[in-house]
């Protein structure tokens, strides 16, 4: 059985949405965020797997005149579905995709070694965002929308660094968060508290998917009134659950 740092940080969030999406499998609502999120990503792994082949004098012009409509396109359905205009969606990921290019351009960004690889050694497999390569050792990332100290994205984070480890024979001791509201880059502590949770977060869910139920939760505002299973769970109306 194979367990992704991806399920690790949905546990961690809610354990309902956690059963919906890796246990049942169910299809989730399109939200705006969910959409901006997978764009803003896909502009931060496109934007440097281009720029590390660039001869183009031209292109970080060229990328935001052609590739960023590209993006937005490649997403059309959704988009439509949640009534969001293309234009403005275009204008504000170019936004966006400035920041970046900024940021990158004037030495305020690192260059990732690469970016959204997928690595797995004995039963655990993790897909970093972002991987730059520090003072002979590594430092994996990950791309965040809401948040710059969010538990899942660091132990995401915590779980590619422990395979990267067994796989290299290296020790990693840090890890950045990058917002991408604006591109900044938070770094992080790699610690021991964190590479346990990560062991005992894998053993649960193990035991979990062997004898799979609907968890009890409690109506979080915050979480509830944004998250894409809120139409399978009375529990985001308030209302009492009953398991």
């Amino acid at each position: 059985m194979t367990i992704s740092a991806s399920e690790l940080g949905s546990w961690v969030w809610c354990n309902r949405y956690y059963y919906f999406k890796h246990i049942q499998r169910l299809p989730s609502l399109p939200t705006t965020d969910t959409i901006k999120g997978i764009l803003l990503h896909k502009i931060y792994k496109d934007f440097f797997i281009g720029f590390k082949n660039v001869t183009d004098e031209n292109y970080f012009e060229n990328f935001l005149k052609k590739r960023i409509p590209e993006i937005v396109d490649s997403n059309k359905k959704a988009v439509k579905k949640l009534g969001l205009k293309r234009e403005n969606l275009i204008k504000e990921l170019g936004e966006d995709a400035k920041k970046l290019i900024f940021r990158v351009r004037y030495g305020f960004s690192r260059i990732p070694l690469c970016v959204e690889k997928t690595f797995k050694t004995d039963g655990l497999i993790a897909r970093i965002d972002t991987l730059f390569e520090e003072n002979d050792t590594l430092r994996p990332g990950d791309l965040k929308l809401n948040s710059k100290n969010d538990l899942g994205a660091k132990l995401q984070i915590t779980t590619g660094a422990m395979i990267l480890e067994k796989i290299l024979g290296i020790k990693i001791s840090k890890g950045t968060i990058i917002s991408c509201r604006d591109w900044n880059e938070y770094d992080f502590e790699i610690t021991e508290d964190l590479r346990q949770l990560v062991n005992e977060l894998e053993e649960i869910i193990r035991n979990f998917k062997i004898q799979p139920y609907l968890p009890k939760v409690e109506y979080n505002p915050y979480k509830c009134e944004k998250c894409p299973f809120r139409h399978l769970c009375k529990v985001n109306n308030g209302d009492e659950d009953e398991g």
